[in-house]
């Protein structure tokens, strides 16, 4: 079961005291696994209407480059904003890689709290989220990211 092989490939903390996310740097060596995980998107989501999949920069990457390939859409690469003051957007694109009205799968390897803000963000460009996709995790704000976007698919619950 892929979920199962997922589990057993993340890397956690050796250190209980740290509350560190699981890495999927492992899972990332194995190129049966990851066709696997990016065929498991495929055959959901293929069928959905969308013409962008967002991810932010990171991990997330590895596998979201490949699931844009495989789906025949644009990858948006999304940054955070570190230099953002009080007010001012916590992300940004390429300019034009995001217009108004476009719909858009949003993917990262954690689903963690950090997701959300990012999924507001794009909402808030009047882009349609129309699903999340994560390799692994759980989120405290798994019902506020349901208001954004319009399913969840995490393949490997960590909650």
């Amino acid at each position: 079961m892929l979920s199962q092989q997922i589990k057993e490939r993340l890397l956690f903390s050796k250190d209980p005291e740290q509350d560190l996310d699981p890495a999927i740097d492992h899972l990332l060596r194995e190129p049966a696994l990851v066709r696997a995980i990016v065929e498991d998107y495929y055959q959901r989501y293929r069928n959905l209407e969308f013409n962008k999949l967002c991810v932010p920069v990171g991990i997330g990457l590895a596998i979201g480059g490949i699931l844009a390939y495989r789906l025949n859409v644009p990858l948006v690469t999304v940054y955070s904003n570190m230099l953002a003051k009080e007010g001012e957007a916590s992300f940004f694109c390429d300019e034009g890689a995001l217009e108004k009205g476009d719909k858009a799968l949003l993917h990262d390897d954690l689903l963690g709290d950090h997701i959300l803000p990012l999924a507001q963000w794009i909402n808030d460009l009047e882009i349609d989220l129309v699903a999340g996709l994560f390799v692994a995790g759980g989120s405290s704000c798994d019902e506020d990211l349901l208001k954004v976007c319009g399913s969840i698919y995490v393949q490997a619950s960590l909650a």
